[in-house]
C-alpha cells in the first residue's frame, strides 16, 4: 500500500510539473510542445512501471498508456500549431 502511494504521488507530480511548466511558457509555443511530450512520455513510463511494481503489466495495459500518451500529443501538438 505504502508503494503504491509513492507511485501516486510520482504522478501528481510529472502532472503538475507539465501543467505548472505548460503555464509558466505560455507564449512559448515551441517549448510548450516538448513539455506536452515530455509529460506525455513521462506518464507512459510512470504506467508501465507502476503496473509492472504491482505484478499487472500485460501488453494490452502498454498499448493502453501508449495510446492515451499519443493521443494527448497530437491533440496538443494540433492545437498549439503556431
Amino acid at each position: 500500500m505504502k508503494l503504491q502511494m509513492v507511485h501516486y504521488v510520482v504522478l501528481v507530480s510529472i502532472l503538475a510539473g507539465g501543467i505548472a511548466s505548460f503555464v509558466i511558457l505560455r507564449g512559448d509555443v515551441a517549448a510548450q510542445q516538448r513539455i506536452g511530450i515530455v509529460t506525455a512520455v513521462a506518464y507512459v513510463i510512470w504506467g508501465i512501471v507502476h503496473h509492472a511494481a504491482s505484478g499487472d503489466l500485460h501488453r494490452k495495459v502498454v498499448i493502453e498508456y501508449v495510446l492515451v500518451g499519443a493521443v494527448a500529443i497530437l491533440v496538443l501538438v494540433n492545437v498549439l500549431r503556431p
